[in-house]
């Protein structure tokens, strides 16, 4: 009924989303993750940067190489495909990074022709929970184990941090991404219907 009433006031149904969560071990506790072989996953800034309160602090040139991977990552994505071209990716971009200063692991996958791939972790600003607030590769990176590494890659940085929990939304019809976090010992604790509606200005 909640969801009828919604619909009738205009919003359109996006996606169900299910929430999941995993608890993180002792730092050092989890297997070091390794890129495929061609590929590396290193930071997307220095730790003071990712903390900042201020997006600004990334600089123009990663912030426009931020975009381009999210917008490229967007191309035939199975995470819910009907948001796709509702927001400016700056504005997306700013979204991930959120308010306030707090620690970020943010990962960037690249091969000999650039960035392909990103992985986005915030933590809380008490440092005691994170969010993975989006994962998403070009579709020529996909298949290659990319994903795999990216998300080891923040789960052993959020354990270094002494991070107790991390938690994460994904599109429910997403298989491959739902496959990949279960794999990865997450396990889902609530589901939500997410709705959407576009307002224009007069």
């Amino acid at each position: 009924l909640d969801v009828a009433a919604f619909e009738a006031g205009g919003l359109s149904r996006l996606a169900t989303l299910d929430y999941l969560e995993r608890n993180l071990p002792r730092a050092g506790s989890l297997e070091p993750p390794t890129a495929p072989a061609g590929w590396s996953i290193e930071p997307v800034a220095d730790a003071s940067v990712l903390g900042s309160a201020d997006l600004a602090a990334l600089g123009d040139e990663r912030r426009a190489e931020l975009i381009a991977i999210l917008e490229s990552s967007y191309r035939d994505t199975r995470d819910c495909p009907g948001l796709a071209g509702m927001r400016r990716t700056s504005d997306v971009l700013e979204g991930h990074f959120g308010l306030g200063a707090r620690p970020r692991h943010w990962f960037i996958a690249r091969d000999a022709g650039g960035a392909r791939g990103v992985c986005l972790v915030n933590g809380s600003a008490d440092s005691q929970a994170a969010e993975l607030v989006y994962l998403g590769l070009a579709p020529e990176a996909r298949g290659k184990g990319l994903a795999q590494a990216l998300l080891a890659r923040a789960l052993s940085a959020c354990s270094c941090a002494r991070v107790g929990i991390i938690s994460l939304a994904v599109d429910s019809l997403n298989e491959p991404a739902k496959r990949l976090y279960l794999a990865h010992g997450f396990r889902r604790v609530s589901s939500r219907v997410a709705l959407v509606r576009r307002l224009r200005s007069a």
